[in-house]
């Protein structure tokens, strides 16, 4: 952890400021970090969602497509 050097009591603002610029650096790297993230699980829970619908739909064709069939086989034979 970051500790500010001091001499007898006395502590040197410059050391202190440079501190506290590091650490707000740190934090806004650290802000960006967890937007990034937050970016990435939206867009493969947007993903997930697409894939639902699409297996459903696939789903809802294909049990189409076998009535379909069986109408056309039941009305030839």
């Amino acid at each position: 952890m970051w500790k500010p050097t001091s001499v007898e009591g006395a502590v040197d603002t410059a050391v202190v400021m440079a501190g506290m610029k590091a650490m707000e650096t740190a934090l806004l790297n650290l802000s960006n970090v967890v937007f990034a993230q937050m970016v990435a699980t939206n867009s493969i829970a947007g993903e997930q969602r697409v894939n639902k619908w699409m297996n459903m739909a696939s789903v809802f064709v294909g049990v189409v497509c076998f009535v379909a069939m069986c109408m056309l086989v039941y009305n030839n034979a």
